[in-house]
């Protein structure tokens, strides 16, 4: 069993443990080694570009469930069960959020250009707490 350190974002403490929520991240380094009954320490802070940590609003909390696959699957079926979501547009801007946490890699060309990495096939992870 490990004890994982997780950092979420929120304009105020909304607190996950209890409550059957959960966390979207994209399935790679720490997150594949994540299992059932393991332990997450979530800190909350206010955005995405500081590490300012709320006061008092560290959690402590334990991996009950996962779901892993495209971030299109994870949204189409965890969307409407876990959001009560029943329109495209609801989904679709969900996904927008989560990808810009996570954006496509981008690559330079000799003259300067920049191309963006397209990956649909990226794996991400619903960590059900």
């Amino acid at each position: 069993m490990q004890s994982l350190h997780l950092i979420t974002i929120t304009d105020g403490y909304l607190p996950l443990a209890g409550t059957g929520h959960n966390t979207i991240r994209q399935y790679k380094e720490k997150y594949t080694q994540l299992a059932l009954g393991d332990n997450v320490v979530m800190f909350h802070t206010v955005d995405s570009g500081t590490n300012e940590i709320i006061a008092q609003t560290i959690e402590f909390l334990q991996v009950s469930a996962m779901a892993v696959g495209t971030l299109d699957m994870i949204c189409t079926h965890h969307g409407p069960k876990n959001h009560r979501w029943r329109f495209h547009d609801e989904i679709s801007s969900f996904q927008h959020e989560v990808k810009q946490f996570y954006p496509d890699p981008v690559t330079t060309d000799e003259e300067g250009n920049e191309t963006i990495q397209m990956q649909p096939d990226a794996q991400y992870c619903a960590i059900y707490f």
